[in-house]
């Protein structure tokens, strides 16, 4: 039978229920399915292909990161690979990181909000499965990892969205140790993901090959990162020369403020926002006049906080910072880029003048407005 626990109604996420009918094992979303449908439709909103490959890019780094040594095949170069069909609705995920091991795939992976991410991690995946997994006709999921005797354990999930949030059907899993004569041994541990999208949700390879170049490009993490979409290979454009500018401190992340040699004149600061060096977005800081600045101005964010922590410095859905966060980069934006930028303007300005031809009758000098002097 089905094992359930109570839910007050104010609660978001319960443990997770197993059930075994007719001797299967099946894992169900440990949540109110009222709350399923208020977070699907306002929780995530924009091209799906985005949001799984930020949030599985993010769930793939972490598990790099986490490698405790040993276990692992020596040489193994960080490896994650997508594979986006937007004609048949399918994005395919392999990593070749620690992989999970049951208690984790049937718990935190499938759990609305369950995440086995620990303090110093990116985040992903925790909240963000309610986008991915409600919207998908078929998951299936393979993982393997190592346990603590040195066996590889494979768990795999399938079944459909719908199934997912069913609280009496839930996804089928299945486990095996894999024989060390078998060929996935040698591919030792990792994850692969393989969805196909419901027809309402949005799938465009425009904004699926855009993000990918972007984060290509951007990628800071460590990780090799590659991908086809609709069979044609993503190339990252070229990357960017940025360099390391400031340290900034809140009380729960290290912001590494990093900036480019080239610059424009404008009021508008874009700061470009990467989580553990992983491309989340872009925010926009109003100054109080033009200057010129850095054209590329980037804020790499490490959290040493758990993504449930108060002082965790980014928003659920990971689309927006929180104050303290944001604050920072501001202040640093305003009171040293801007103000240095706008003393150095101020200077050529006076050097002009004194270099600047006179209009007749007057002490007024002529020069443009970046301080050039004109005859």
């Amino acid at each position: 039978g089905v094992q359930t626990c109570a839910l007050p109604i104010f609660g978001l996420v319960a443990m997770t229920r197993v059930t075994g009918p007719g001797g299967q094992t099946r894992v169900i979303a440990g949540m109110d399915p009222r709350t399923m449908k208020v977070l699907g439709g306002n929780l995530y909103s924009g091209d799906l292909g985005k949001i799984v490959i930020k949030e599985t890019l993010q769930n793939s780094i972490d598990s790099f990161r986490q490698t405790i040594g040993g276990m692992t095949p020596p040489g193994k170069s960080p490896l994650v690979h997508y594979e986006i069909n937007t004609e048949n609705r399918t994005i395919d995920i392999e990593d070749n990181g620690d992989g999970m091991l049951p208690d984790v795939a049937t718990k935190e992976l499938v759990d609305l909000g369950g995440t086995k991410k620990s303090e110093g991690s990116s985040g992903g995946f925790g909240i963000a499965k309610v986008a991915i997994f409600a919207n998908s006709d078929t998951i299936d999921i393979t993982t393997r990892a190592f346990n603590e005797n040195g066996e590889l354990i494979e768990t795999r999930l399938t079944g459909t969205g719908i199934d997912w949030m069913d609280p009496n059907k839930g996804l089928l899993v299945k486990t095996r140790t894999v024989n060390k004569d078998e060929a996935v041994y040698g591919g030792g541990s990792g994850t692969t993901m393989k969805l196909k999208l419901s027809q309402d949700a949005t799938l465009n390879d425009y904004y699926s090959t855009s993000y990918l170049r972007e984060v290509m490009s951007l990628n800071r993490s460590g990780v090799n990162i590659t991908a086809t979409v609709n069979n044609t290979q993503v190339v990252s454009s070229s990357a960017y020369a940025v360099n390391p500018a400031r340290k900034l401190k809140t009380s729960g992340a290290e912001i590494n403020m990093l900036v480019g040699s080239e610059s424009s004149t404008t009021q508008y600061a874009g700061v470009q926002v990467l989580n553990r060096g992983i491309p989340q977005f872009k925010i926009t800081i109003v100054l109080p006049s033009e200057v010129p600045l850095p054209a590329r101005i980037i804020a790499d964010i490490s959290s040493d906080k758990s993504p449930d922590h108060k002082n965790y410095p980014f928003r659920p859905d990971r689309e927006g910072l929180r104050a303290g966060a944001e604050e920072e980069i501001e202040k640093y934006v305003k009171e040293e880029l801007y103000k240095d930028a706008a003393k150095q303007l101020k200077n050529q300005y006076l050097d002009a003048m004194k270099e600047a031809p006179k209009i007749p009758g007057t002490r007024m000098a002529v020069v443009d407005k970046i301080g050039r002097a004109h005859v």
